[in-house]
């Protein structure tokens, strides 16, 4: 049995049921670094604040990397250094 997902491919040999699977994959997936980030972000906030970012923690809580925004868009990420800070 042989089968080709993506750049998997899945082995199975019967004769010494072993399946082997082969293929790469990203080392990381940026929405899941992007999740990480957020979830620090929360975990540092006045406890006061938490209550108004229920929908957040779902998000990071899902085990699907999705889009937090519906619209399915690239998330764009925007920094600024802040001297002495």
């Amino acid at each position: 049995m042989n089968d080709t997902t993506d750049d998997i491919t899945t082995i199975f040999n019967a004769e010494t049921k072993k399946l082997i699977q082969t293929g790469t994959i990203p080392s990381y997936i940026p929405i899941a670094v992007f999740k990480c980030f957020v979830k620090m972000a929360i975990s540092v906030m006045p406890e006061a604040e938490v209550n108004n970012f229920v929908r957040t923690i779902n998000w990071i809580m899902e085990k699907r990397h999705a889009n937090f925004y519906s619209n399915e868009k690239k998330l764009l990420v925007r920094y600024k250094m802040i001297p002495w800070f």
